[in-house]
């Protein structure tokens, strides 16, 4: 006989009545919330404050989790024949761009914690300088996510368009950069087989790469955000 499977529903999904657009809005809230933690994580595990970091950590997980109970309630709670100032599709892969930013932090920090590897101190600076490229990307994010709330408030006047456009050219230029001192990084990790342990250097080079994801998915969605309001 098989075992009954009790399923339970989160008090968000039970409660739920906000629309599509207002829960973006607390969605992209949580985008915005992890960067601190996020930054803080990162920043105590290069100066080896694993204490720190471990909490910074903890923090970040909850917000995605957090934010995960929200994209779930969008979901499930959106009726198809509602009329949305945007098109639904692309708000759908909005959403899923914009929950990946939070995927990769999560990730990031999760795979730092597998492993206490003692950062050289040639490369710490160098380090939080990657990680500062990171948060100046998220915050240009931020000011897409407020702009495109203003817009289905206001109406998508071309000054505001303009604006958007800008705003997402800034933040292909920060990733790029982003990607040009994620290479550089690299790089120089290679350079220093036989100084290091080699798990160290792979620990190193892959939470490098994971790290790089999230300017990468922010752009992704920065993109999809402007293809949405274009649409």
């Amino acid at each position: 006989m098989e075992e009954e499977q009790h399923h339970t529903r989160s008090p968000l999904m039970a409660t739920w009545n906000e629309s599509p657009m207002s829960g973006l809005r607390k969605h992209s809230e949580k985008v915005y919330e992890a960067m601190k933690p996020l930054k803080k994580a990162l920043h105590a595990y290069v100066n080896g404050d694993i204490d720190d970091f471990k909490k910074s950590t903890e923090l970040v997980k909850k917000i995605e989790s957090e934010a995960d109970e929200i994209k779930s309630a969008i979901r499930t709670h959106m009726p198809w024949a509602l009329l949305m100032p945007v098109d639904k599709s692309f708000f759908l892969m909005t959403l899923h761009d914009e929950d990946g930013i939070l995927d990769k932090a999560e990730d990031s920090v999760i795979w730092l914690s597998l492993r206490n590897t003692t950062i050289p101190e040639e490369l710490r600076e160098d380090l939080i300088a990657y990680f500062e490229l990171i948060d100046q990307t998220l915050k240009v994010y931020s000011e897409v996510v407020k702009l495109l709330h203003e817009m289905t408030e206001s109406g998508f006047a071309k000054k505001d368009m303009k604006t958007l456009d800008e705003l997402v050219i800034n933040i292909h230029v920060l990733e790029n950069r982003c990607d040009v001192k994620n290479r550089n990084l690299t790089r120089r990790l290679f350079m220093m087989e036989g100084q290091m342990d080699t798990l160290a250097i792979y620990h190193l080079m892959k939470a490098i790469y994971i790290i790089g994801l999230i300017a990468n998915q922010a752009e992704n969605a920065a993109e999809r955000i402007r293809a949405m309001v274009a649409k």
